[in-house]
């Protein structure tokens, strides 16, 4: 099974935008490029973002309940929310030859980094 690092930012902002106190992502439905993603890719994807210490959850043989976003999740999640930094990332990667889940996290904060020392730059010269 590939990752899908689309999936993994859809479903960081999913979790994020619950109001639930634990989320069963078994019946989420995620579309990735106007396409249903399957349970099962779900779940992989939820077992790769807790591995990576991303999130805190459990899983059983119908469900993966997840309890929240740790400190690290809520980190790479700020830097790749904006639509638009988040394709300039995944541009950037993607020319590298190399998407690791460790590569995204190092970049997506190396990226949003210089674009705000040159926020900074800008008002600093205004």
């Amino acid at each position: 099974m590939q990752r899908n690092m689309d999936l993994i930012r859809e479903m960081l902002l999913y979790i994020e935008s619950s109001n639930s106190v634990v989320i069963n992502l078994y019946d989420t439905e995620f579309k990735i490029n106007e396409q249903s993603t399957q349970r099962n890719i779900i779940m992989y994807h939820a077992d790769m973002l807790k591995n990576a210490e991303f999130i805190i959850g459990s899983t059983n043989s119908n469900s993966w309940l997840v309890q929240k976003i740790t400190w690290k999740g809520h980190e790479l999640l700020d830097n790749i929310r904006n639509p638009t930094r988040w394709q300039l990332i995944k541009s950037m990667v993607a020319k590298a030859g190399t998407f690791s889940l460790a590569v995204l996290y190092s970049k997506a904060s190396e990226v949003a980094s210089n674009q705000l020392d040159s926020l900074i730059k800008k008002l600093m010269n205004d």
